[in-house]
């Protein structure tokens, strides 16, 4: 979510949303070192969410099978990345809003039973 003022600086500068959204999916990436040391160097079969390689849920993740086995993107392509602009002019205020389900996967859905009904 841009700000009025971020999203000016952008535009002004000649970048498209399709641009902010290449420039984020492009750098948007960790090395397997660094998630290791935070413990998600691996995926829940279920979920996709990253959690240790020990964790009873773990599987390996396909990073390694990439071109660059050691840069493992956080999004699955750009199409993922929806960009937006809201707030107020003088706000200067940009910020990430984390949406439900995988980063660029179906959402994660669980049903929800009506007590009433």
């Amino acid at each position: 979510m841009l700000g009025p003022e971020h999203a000016a600086l952008f535009g002004e500068a000649g970048w498209s949303k399709d641009d902010v959204r290449r420039f984020v999916f492009d750098n948007a990436v960790n090395s397997r070192s660094e998630l290791a040391a935070v413990g998600k160097d691996a995926l829940s079969r279920h979920t996709r969410w990253r959690l240790p390689a020990g964790h009873p849920d773990a599987i390996p993740d396909q990073a390694s099978a990439s071109d660059t086995p050691d840069r493992v993107p956080a999004l699955k392509t750009p199409s993922s990345i929806a960009v937006m602009v809201a707030g107020a002019n003088n706000a200067g205020v940009s910020t990430v809003i984390e949406t439900f389900g995988m980063r660029g996967d179906t959402p994660s859905i669980a049903r929800v039973e009506d007590l009433d009904g």
